[in-house]
């Protein structure tokens, strides 16, 4: 999973009142943390924001960096 669905995966575990923990061993990939512009796991946890989305910005150029051959960014913008 990405640090997006991480971000998402949190939000929904937030509001689960007996949630313990959302695991993702693609955090171990060293590129992980530069897919989006600052890092979302602090001391081992994530602070869920309380603004609207999921708290994170990507960082496109990481993420065209890291694309599956063939594919295409889906918002150059």
């Amino acid at each position: 999973a990405s640090p997006v669905g991480t971000m998402a995966s949190a939000q929904v575990a937030a509001a689960i009142p007996n949630a313990l923990a959302v695991e993702f061993h693609s955090y171990e990939l060293p590129w992980w943390n530069d897919l989006i512009e600052e890092s979302v796991i602090e001391n081992g946890y994530i602070a869920v924001p309380e603004e609207p989305g999921l708290g994170v910005t990507l960082n496109m150029d990481a993420v065209a960096e890291h694309m599956v051959d063939g594919e295409e960014l889906f918002d150059e913008a």
